[in-house]
């Protein structure tokens, strides 16, 4: 797969791990932000501020409080480290399989898919 089918073979796998890190981050992030509440409350109760009685309670008073988007504060950062990082590993991967698939066309072996995983 050279010349422009391999090359967008490699976009399109860049772009879709891109894409698969967005998803990965914005689907998690509320979770972590309640985490990181709950595991910073007794330094919150220290400054008088409000405290949780679990995990539930955590994203109703946030939400309450912060409505829906404030389980989504910090969301920036973690985006700028996982959108290159999923598209980067899902381009190598492409691209992996490309270099065994110039000399074969039949499906990859386990092996060659392994190698190509490395990349």
């Amino acid at each position: 797969m050279t010349g422009s089918n391999g090359g967008d073979m490699t976009l399109h796998s860049f772009i879709a791990g891109g894409v698969g890190g967005v998803c990965s981050v914005v689907s998690g992030h509320p979770l972590d932000t309640i985490k990181v509440r709950l595991q910073t409350m007794h330094q919150a109760k220290a400054r008088g501020q409000r405290t949780f009685t679990g995990l539930s309670d955590c994203a109703m008073q946030t939400f309450r409080h912060e409505g829906f988007l404030g389980l989504f504060k910090g969301l920036v950062p973690p985006l700028l480290a996982a959108v290159p990082s999923n598209a980067m590993f899902f381009m190598g991967s492409a691209f992996g399989r490309s270099f065994f698939s110039n000399r074969q066309e039949e499906e990859l072996s386990n092996r060659q898919l392994y190698i190509s995983g490395c990349f």
